[in-house]
């Protein structure tokens, strides 16, 4: 029979086909796969390779003349059969299995790596891989360092500690609370795990509470214990563990696309700790995403509602702004971080907290949607645009910012000149003067 074995990793693009001769060596490197239609086999070690594939492997049996031996290796059937094999694992099919199967009958497995053939006795088995099919891939980012972190203590609430090299924990009185902040940019694809890794200086059996911040306003060089953000809902907390380790917290129930992320790392008990800070260098707090890739790479992106609106200043629009991510056979791909963007200056929207830029994730029917944009309080127009990674022309909204409308006279009152008296003939001292005003007693102008 045949086995698939895994040495490296092979990227397949569609529609390739990809043919070679495998010797007959049970454990010797893999021998050379040469393409025979556009695509991506490079050779024997495979290197720079890349995304996963589905791929149909063929033999054709006019090159299978092994026996079947009592190692488990066997002929296939003499007609050209067809398997999606087991390449990740190299899983054996037994010879009696392929026997049964008709012809085009198929296996569908991943391939991830390089393609050896391992038969019982001849050399010369042809191989073939058709028609491989991209299909996503986990993989685990490189860690992001803080973009800023620093600590606030309770018995001198206007000192920021900023520049420290630890971040200090510790609760009663006084207090030490720790803030670290995160930008995350650049990441495709569904982030299906996001871990935070403090490194710690010191042993605890309580460790810490993490808690999130939605105000991502703060600065490394400006916070103190008075002007802290509020936290928002705990999130996990890491405990027993030893000095000079680290630590971590699955924070995957929020940080699940691109944008700034905060948090708070508060003591349980009274027992000083510290973490490294990210003035200290290599152990500077982390975050780490694993991501599940796109089935598809996106190739186009087109604005699909929420464009040609008009709001009030101050006022939201009343549809969310939405963009449908394509790939090069026009289909929807799911999975893309989308990046809404509004002018930071004029006439402009925010998207509530996250202000004039946002990042949304495409659902299965490609279309990613922002949260619902308000306009600023500057009359005008303008347009939203919406970009993708990979793609270079954005989907872009026009909008418009329309100017309070003016109030309704509901009443009009004297204000000066009534009650004069003159000679005939000559001017009243005080000019007449009204004053008209609205269904709420303001001045219409």
């Amino acid at each position: 029979m045949f086995a698939l074995v895994l040495f490296g990793v092979v990227s397949i693009s569609a529609g390739t086909v990809l043919s070679g001769t495998v010797t007959p060596d049970r454990l010797s490197s893999p021998a050379p796969v040469t393409p025979v239609a556009s695509g991506g086999l490079e050779g024997a070690g495979l290197p720079g390779l890349g995304s996963m594939a589905l791929a149909e492997v063929r033999h054709s049996p006019a090159h299978v003349r092994s026996p079947a031996r009592r190692g488990g290796h066997a002929s296939v059937v003499p007609s050209i059969t067809s398997h999606r094999i087991p390449a990740t694992t190299g899983r054996k099919i037994p010879a009696t299995t392929r026997h049964k199967r008709p012809a085009g009958a198929s296996h569908k497995l991943p391939v991830t790596s390089s393609v050896k053939v391992i038969p019982a006795r001849r050399a010369g088995h042809q191989v073939q891989i058709v028609n491989a099919l991209p299909i996503a891939r986990a993989a685990v980012l490189a860690p992001i360092t803080a973009s800023e972190d620093a600590y606030v203590q309770s018995d001198v609430p206007t000192t920021n500690f900023g520049t420290s090299t630890t971040l200090n924990n510790v609760s009663g009185t006084p207090e030490a609370r720790a803030y670290v902040k995160f930008s995350v940019s650049g990441v495709s694809g569904t982030i299906t795990k996001a871990t935070f890794r403090a490194f710690t200086q010191t042993s605890s059996g309580t460790g810490y509470e993490l808690h999130a911040v939605a105000d991502n306003t703060w600065t490394e060089g400006g916070l103190n214990y008075n002007n802290r953000p509020a936290v928002g809902a705990l999130i996990g907390s890491a405990v027993n563990f030893t000095s000079n380790t680290w630590t971590s917290v699955d924070v995957t129930s929020v940080v699940k696309a691109n944008g700034t992320f905060s948090f708070e790392m508060n003591a349980t008990s009274t027992s000083p700790k510290k973490y490294a800070s990210r003035e200290s260098g290599a152990n500077a707090p982390q975050l780490v995403l694993e991501t599940s890739a796109p089935a598809s790479q996106p190739a186009a992106i087109a604005a699909t509602a929420g464009g040609g609106q008009t709001a009030t200043v101050g006022t939201a629009f009343t549809t969310n702004l939405a963009a449908r991510v394509t790939d090069a056979s026009a289909q929807p791909v799911a999975g893309a971080s989308v990046t809404f963007s509004a002018p930071a200056s004029g006439a402009s929207g925010s998207f509530g907290a996250a202000g004039a830029t946002v990042t949304a994730v495409s659902g299965s029917n490609g279309v990613a949607t922002a949260p619902q944009l308000t306009a600023n309080n500057t009359a005008g127009s303008f347009s939203v645009s919406a970009s993708v990674a990979g793609v270079s022309a954005p989907a872009t909204f026009a909008l418009t910012n329309a100017s309070q409308p003016a109030s309704q006279p509901a009443a009009i009152a004297a204000t000066a000149g009534g009650g004069q008296t003159a000679t005939v003939g000559t001017a009243f001292t005080t000019n007449l003067a009204a004053r008209v005003t609205d269904a709420s007693a303001q001045p219409v102008a």
